[in-house]
């Protein structure tokens, strides 16, 4: 709409230049309230003589909101009138009765939406409101609408906020090749920590597409699902969050895959070390799919056992030497060794890898031959080099092609398991072209060579029921591997109930009844089922770069969906060291325990005992070869142990981590747990306290007879410092001190280990 600025004439008749005498005059001051944007406004021209040219700066649209000067000109004068728009109309607005808005995780901070306003004159109205984002459920919301002029009004919405967070650590527990030829897929995720969430969607898509198609709906109070996939199938799956009629946050896909199977049956292959002509035996499981990316191979080989059966359905073994796979004798059946730990590889096959468990019958029956199977498995590698130069193997061409030599993973079981800890070392001495072993996993291994595993992620298992293995030697090639220089990733797990055989699926002895009680131990399927639904999540994260599980790292107990999945509440104590650390204290030093690694003074208050130790003289129980500060106080003792940080910046780490075991005397009788109060302070002396079975349960012991304190790692999250104590200047640490509170138990530990990390 145009405005016109009407021109009144004074009524005075011009004169000439020389006859007029008039001064001009303007009018003072017009006031006249807002019609819109622009308002148009009335105004008296002042009179001028003849000849004189009359100018303004009078706006031919109109006047806006507020003061304007006019200013009236000729050659020889001017004049001013001073146009005053006000606006007394109230901006004008409407609310909606009812809004959902959708909080993705507990860190997001909602925005409201503000609902759309109209003023007469003011074309930027400010809108404020009273809306509390750090609420959940309805809440009554006033918005109130400001103009230029201050004039107000008000409604109110309804807003309804759904925390509707995504499932977090989803992953596959199990894959199953069926003899239909289909692929059972076990998925489990974290329990949703929202309440809001009422429903889950399970959603499939493409490897690295974008159109997700429903599988099916499944209650929040899940977090177990089965997926059934046909010959070739490669999806990528999530989960969304579903509640109040909206979708929220999806989780972070992973890849699921049909699973084939295949094998390899090599003969009279040399192999060093080993003195006579042998056997390449594989039986491999991958994913019918084989498209995209090359995956890594991973080679699982077990352990010392009999080779030969009286007939298939036997579960009782027998032990012949062999420079072949089969057992030698007559009428009888070979043990399917290579075969027992077929299902781990069906399981990480359903994840995207190549897996091949070997056979190392040829090496069974006889007394170590541990190298021997270090090499044997080299050989193995060697030939899949081989035949990808080759272009032909005894695979299908596909199927070798597609295994990522550069990046392979190890697993091995028992004798397997020391083996697979001194390949890294004999290819790195011995360096195979295009052949890379990036992470090994080593289930209860023996140590008959002291291997240490550098510059290789590397994770061991200590099932506490080995009765073959007892002295879970698996604890000394970690805390060898564990050293400055080494900067990968290294895990140890204390598998409490576990005994040494069943993680074969071939074989049946149970060997734990040596250690621990029947009723003391988890059992086969908890066994397996804990294990398959670990590996991939290890390699996951060291061959791929993943996030690793919480439990791995040490950070929480065994998920509850591998718990569903092992069939019991478990028991499984983490050792974990950072690929980056820094070291504070390993209690070895000249001058420990009085002085740390950092030159700083350590001080021990109120202790019975508080010294350093090494192996053998820290006690029957212990079994580690390192050195520990053992600590022992009264019942009614307050006991402290400060370790001096001397003002460090401990910003640049996201931990600070420790390994601590309840010892095994009677000083701890009727202790459970050991607790205590971690504090971490400052120069100025602010500090944050954090309990300890807040972070981590450290229980007194562990079930069966078999007595051996297996350190465990406690990591304090850096961030959770500051939450605790905003005023802590961690740029200026000046101590680590673990508190002990008089509680009625006098008690005693080991510590080692107190590092800073990533």
């Amino acid at each position: 709409m145009r405005f016109i600025v009407f021109a009144l004439l004074l009524g005075c008749t011009r004169k000439t230049a020389e006859e007029c005498e008039l001064e001009m005059e303007c009018e003072n001051s017009i006031t006249q309230e807002c019609a819109g944007p622009l308002t148009s406004v009335s105004l008296l021209q002042p009179s001028v003589c003849d000849g004189q040219t009359l100018t303004s700066n009078a706006p031919d649209a109109g006047f806006s909101w507020g003061e304007t000067t006019v200013v009236y000109s000729t050659e020889e004068a001017s004049c001013s009138t001073q146009v005053t728009i006000i606006d007394t109309t109230p901006p004008d607005f409407t609310c909606e009765p009812s809004i959902h808005l959708v909080r993705n995780e507990a860190s997001e901070d909602l925005s409201v939406p503000l609902p759309e306003v109209n003023d007469l004159c003011d074309a930027a109205v400010s809108i404020q409101h009273d809306f509390d984002s750090s609420l959940s459920g309805a809440q009554t919301t006033t918005f109130t609408a400001i103009d230029a002029s201050g004039n107000q009004s008000s409604c109110t919405s309804e807003i309804h906020i759904a925390d509707l967070f995504p499932a977090q650590d989803l992953q596959v527990l199990s894959g199953v090749l069926n003899e239909d030829g289909q692929t059972s897929i076990e998925l489990g995720w974290s329990p949703i920590e929202s309440m809001d969430v009422t429903d889950l969607k399970l959603e499939r898509a493409t490897i690295g597409g974008e159109d997700w198609t429903e599988i099916t709906t499944l209650s929040f109070e899940q977090y177990r699902t089965s997926l059934s996939l046909a010959p070739g199938t490669a999806w990528q799956v999530r989960l969304t969050s579903m509640g109040d009629g909206m979708e929220g946050a999806s989780s972070k896909p992973i890849a699921v895959y049909s699973i084939q199977e295949a094998g390899y049956d090599v003969r009279d292959v040399t192999v060093p070390r080993i003195p006579f002509p042998t056997t390449l035996y594989g039986v491999v499981r991958a994913p019918t799919n084989l498209t995209g990316a090359p995956a890594p191979l991973i080679l699982l080989l077990h352990g010392n056992h009999g080779n030969c059966r009286e007939s298939l359905d036997s579960v009782d073994d027998y032990c012949s030497t062999n420079q072949d796979h089969e057992c030698p004798w007559s009428g009888w059946v070979t043990t399917p060794n290579a075969e027992g730990m077929a299902f781990q590889a069906e399981t990480l096959a359903a994840q995207g890898y190549i897996a091949a468990s070997i056979s190392g019958n040829a090496m069974n029956c006889r007394d170590d031959y541990i190298l021997e199977r270090a090499q044997l498995i080299v050989a193995h590698l060697r030939a899949w080099h081989d035949w990808q130069n080759a272009g032909s193997s005894p695979l299908s061409d596909e199927l070798t092609q597609y295994a990522n030599l550069e990046m392979v993973g190890l697993i091995g079981h028992s004798r397997g398991g020391d083996a697979v800890s001194h390949v890294p070392t004999l290819l790195q001495n011995n360096p195979e072209e295009g052949v890379h072993v990036e992470s090994v996993f080593s289930i209860a291994p023996t140590d008959f060579h002291t291997a240490e595993v550098l510059d290789t992620h590397y994770a061991t298992l200590l099932p506490a029921c080995d009765g073959d293995v007892a002295s879970l030697s698996g604890r000394e090639i970690y805390d060898r591997s564990v050293q400055d220089g080494n900067p990968v990733w290294q895990a140890q797990a204390l598998y409490i109930g576990a005994n040494h055989n069943f993680f074969s699926t071939e074989w049946a002895y149970n060997d734990g009844g040596w250690v621990c009680r029947d009723a003391e131990m988890v059992g086969k399927e908890a066994q397996q089922g804990w294990l398959e639904a670990t590996i991939g999540p290890w390699f996951q994260a060291t061959l791929e770069q993943g996030a690793f599980r919480p439990d791995i790292l040490a950070e929480s107990g065994v998920p509850p969906a591998v718990e569903s999945w092992a069939g019991r509440t478990l028991d499984v104590r983490w050792s974990f060291s950072s690929d980056d650390r820094l070291r504070i204290d390993d209690m070895e030093g000249s001058d420990s325990p009085n002085t740390n690694l950092l030159d700083e003074a350590n001080v021990f208050d109120d202790f019975i005992t508080a010294q350093d130790c090494y192996h053998t003289n820290c006690g029957s129980a212990f079994d580690h070869r390192k050195g520990a500060l053992v600590l022992k106080w009264d019942a009614d003792s307050t006991a402290t142990a400060e370790f001096g940080m001397g003002g460090m910046d401990i910003l640049d780490f996201n931990m600070l981590s420790f390994r601590i075991a309840s010892r095994h005397e009677a000083w701890n009788q009727g202790r459970a747990l050991q607790d205590a109060w971690l504090v971490v302070k400052d120069m100025d002396g602010d500090e944050a306290r954090l309990l300890l079975s807040d972070l981590q349960r450290v229980p007194h012991g562990h079930e069966g007879s078999h007595e051996t304190d297996i350190l465990q790692t406690v990591r304090v999250p850096i961030s959770r410092l500051q939450d605790e104590a905003s005023d802590l200047n961690l740029e200026t640490t000046s101590a680590f001190r673990i508190e002990f509170p008089g509680d009625g138990l006098r008690g005693s530990i080991y510590i080692s280990d107190i590092e800073l990390s990533q």
